[in-house]
């Protein structure tokens, strides 16, 4: 038996606000050589005894209650040629400034490239080397609310900082341990890095790497305090990883997600139940943020299919896998430069041929909370779009246009109605990209 097939496991889904937390540990049933579902007398025995109330009642959120928010495009960066400000190598991060300006950072080759908000350059800042205001491995960007610039660079171990017009104002060696990836300021104005927790002494070498932990430093990047970050426990289904233009694509991930909150706090989430929970900074349980009573999207027999035949063609696999049908009920977490919770969820795929290779691709689609909880609005936006943050009414994703070139979208924001659609010339531009994990 393959190890695609001895990951697989059943599940049993409920309707909406008939699943009590007391009980959602005995329906995480792993069924390790089986494919298919756990039955339903089963099921509505534990759901009778439990109890089955309202969405109301138990506390959960009803999805179609949460507002649904309408977007336009507002501007489209990236040319395929033409104009070198936007002739992009590839986009990795980005920030708003509190002077109103958007710097993107592309790190081929490695750089700064500010514009203001209507799309019109404002010029370049670094370059690609090891010296002052240079750039080697770039891991993190932030606009801070005192106006400066940070760039958390892992290729020299130090924190760069420029002004808001892009003047250098010096260089911080980075604690130990910092590995990127990881770059937070809450609303107070802490900053926060992400390292590797090397404090363990009974680590056993070899044992796989340390853990995850946030840093919040002061002023001269001194640590404050150790946050510690929840563990993945990643598990997936199959174990084939499928490159493709966004990184890594997992079939079948199931994992925690986490983030750090406006208040510096971790916000986490399992990705197979839609329950955001904020803990407290030494890792206890504070309290619940909100529970939505979301059902898992399915995949179509024809995405299900497209997988299946991808991993069977891994010469590693001994034959073609039956994958899971049900999909996670969270992608991902994001907080943006406001301290609003982004919730990107897995819905069902559209089929569109795109720069990955794969048919099937999902719309993106978040649900917008505020760093207390309350549910503010959902948007969704057709495939080929990756977030990369927020400020206000405006978010910015990253795409790529007709011809593979890197793009940068400006959307705006209107509370109420459904998401709009682009216009058509704005559809030639959209290149479907899979989503970072199927």
């Amino acid at each position: 038996m393959s190890s695609t097939d001895r990951s697989l496991r059943g599940r049993v889904s409920f309707p909406a606000g008939c699943f009590p937390p007391a009980i959602a540990p005995l329906f995480r049933v792993r069924a390790r050589a089986h494919s298919g579902t756990l039955g339903w007398p089963l099921a509505w025995a534990l759901l009778l005894a439990a109890g089955c109330g309202s969405d109301t009642d138990s506390g959960w959120i009803d999805p179609k209650s949460i507002p649904r928010w309408s977007v336009e495009e507002e501007v489209r960066l990236g040319l395929a040629e033409g104009d070198e400000a936007e002739l992009f190598g590839s986009i990795g991060a980005a920030t708003v400034t509190t002077d109103g300006e958007l710097w993107l950072f592309d790190s081929r080759p490695a750089q700064i490239r500010r514009f203001d908000l209507q799309g019109n350059p404002r010029g370049v800042v670094g370059r690609p080397g090891e010296g002052p205001g240079e750039f080697s491995r770039v891991r993190g960007m932030l606009a801070r609310r005192s106006g400066e610039v940070v760039v958390l660079d892992v290729g020299t171990a130090r924190l760069t900082r420029f002004s808001s017009q892009g003047a250098l104002m010096g260089t911080q060696p980075l604690p130990p341990a910092v590995t990127g990836g990881g770059l937070h300021e809450d609303l107070e104005g802490h900053l926060y890095l992400r390292a590797r927790d090397l404090s363990d002494p009974n680590r056993v070498p070899g044992s796989g790497p340390p853990p995850y932990e946030w840093l919040r430093v002061d002023e001269h990047l001194e640590v404050v305090a150790r946050i510690p970050a929840p563990p993945p426990d990643e598990e997936s289904g199959g174990g084939m990883v499928f490159a493709t233009p966004l990184g890594p694509v997992v079939p079948n991930l199931t994992r925690t997600l986490h983030v750090l909150g406006a208040g510096g706090e971790v916000i986490r989430a399992h990705n197979r139940s839609y329950v955001l929970v904020r803990e407290a900074a030494d890792g206890s349980l504070a309290d619940t943020l909100a529970r939505v009573a979301a059902r898992p999207a399915m995949k179509t027999a024809a995405e299900r299919r497209e997988l299946e035949e991808r991993i069977g063609q891994d010469p590693r696999v001994a034959a073609p896998p039956s994958l899971d049908p049900e999909k996670p009920i969270l992608e991902s977490l994001s907080v943006d430069l406001d301290g609003r919770i982004w919730a990107r969820l897995r819905v069902e795929a559209q089929e569109v041929e795109g720069l990955s290779g794969f048919r099937w691709h999902e719309p993106g689609v978040w649900d917008v909370w505020s760093p207390g909880g309350e549910p503010l609005g959902r948007i969704e936006i057709p495939p080929g779009h990756v977030w990369l943050n927020a400020h206000g009414d405006r978010f910015w994703v990253r795409t790529f246009g007709p011809l593979g070139e890197p793009q940068v979208v400006q959307f705006r924001i209107h509370e109420g109605g459904q998401a709009t659609q682009p216009s058509s010339a704005s559809q030639q531009h959209d290149a479907p990209i899979s989503n970072p994990e199927l």
